[in-house]
């Protein structure tokens, strides 16, 4: 998947800029950090209910494998409230 900044453009994963954005057409998911508060990573993809998760890194790849770590947790939420619903 491609990691884009927000302009659109491919990101540097060894210089990420402070918003990073990823290539989906499904979910608008986005690494971030925020101004004045350090270089910690933050998650926000508000269609499934995430909003600045703290990553609990400055290191823009160990945020990028604790993201992948929250969403697959969260859609296995979401799998068993569907489970739920369709018995």
């Amino acid at each position: 998947m491609k990691l884009l900044n927000q302009y659109g453009i491919e990101i540097d994963k060894s210089n990420p800029p402070s918003i990073v954005y990823a290539d989906t057409k499904i979910l608008k998911i986005c690494i971030h950090n925020y101004a004045g508060c350090g270089k910690e990573w933050y998650l926000s993809i508000p269609d499934i209910g995430i909003q600045e998760k703290d990553l609990k890194t400055e290191d823009f790849t160990e945020a990028l494998e604790n993201a992948k770590k929250i969403v697959i947790k969260r859609f296995a939420v979401i799998r068993e409230e569907i489970e739920k619903f369709t018995r």
